[in-house]
């Protein structure tokens, strides 16, 4: 699912069976940053 900082987007997390970053090994995050550059896409916000 999405990280959030407040209303800023930092990164998705996925995999595993608790999906938190307190299990070590349990989880996956990708940087929002990584995200788009990988796909080409550009985030537009609304505002």
């Amino acid at each position: 699912g999405p990280l959030l900082a407040g209303t800023q987007a930092q990164g998705v997390l996925s995999g595993g069976t608790t999906c938190s970053l307190m299990v070590p090994g349990e989880s996956f995050y990708q940087p929002v940053d990584e995200i788009l550059a990988a796909t080409g896409l550009d985030l537009v916000t609304g505002g």
